[in-house]
């Protein structure tokens, strides 16, 4: 006997419930009708507004609202009205999430995810630079924006110093306490 989730949806697979869907599409000609299911083998979310999705991205990042055309989906597909309540009313527009801003004295904008080695970007340096400005060396190369070795490090030192998880990723908590040791820095 299969379990259910609430709704009398099924305990499925993401590729077990994208085949329950009664209409499918290319992500591309996705409408903007909100609970649609958005896919790609093996991972599933749903569709907000046709432009952005809720999906469970893992430990390092939990329950996200991401863009659609951001991420890989493949397919969207509607779920049978057994499963899902779908209105044919318009859709109240939903306001793009504002983007992080750099931090006063910062050039670079502020991560709203976790970043860890191996990352890569904007997000990446804004963390090097806060360390950097915290006093900490993040490599011979500076602010690259390579979450590599020298970076890691420092972050590991910086968690350690301030009393938090050492653990190399920088999430919510390391990015509140660079803030706040940059301002004391700052004010020195």
């Amino acid at each position: 006997m299969a379990s259910k989730y609430g709704h009398g949806c099924p305990d499925k697979s993401a590729n077990g419930l994208f085949k329950l869907c009664k209409k499918t599409g290319p992500i591309s000609k996705i409408p903007k009708t909100p609970g649609l299911v958005v896919w790609r083998s093996g991972h599933i979310g749903i569709s907000l507004d046709g432009e952005y999705a809720i999906e469970a991205r893992g430990f390092n990042y939990g329950v996200v609202r991401t863009k659609i055309r951001n991420r890989n989906w493949e397919k969207w597909g509607m779920l049978p009205p057994s499963i899902m309540d779908y209105m044919d009313e318009d859709v109240p527009t939903v306001e793009p999430e504002p983007k992080p801003v750099a931090t006063e004295g910062c050039p670079y904008a502020e991560p709203d995810r976790n970043l860890k080695k191996g990352f890569t970007g904007e997000g990446v340096k804004w963390v090097q630079w806060m360390l950097t400005h915290c006093g900490y060396s993040v490599s011979s190369c500076g602010i690259d924006g390579d979450f590599g070795k020298a970076t890691h490090a420092a972050v590991i030192q910086f968690q350690t110093e301030h009393q938090l998880e050492a653990d190399g990723i920088v999430g919510p908590l390391t990015r509140t306490a660079l803030k706040a040791e940059y301002e004391k820095k700052k004010g020195a």
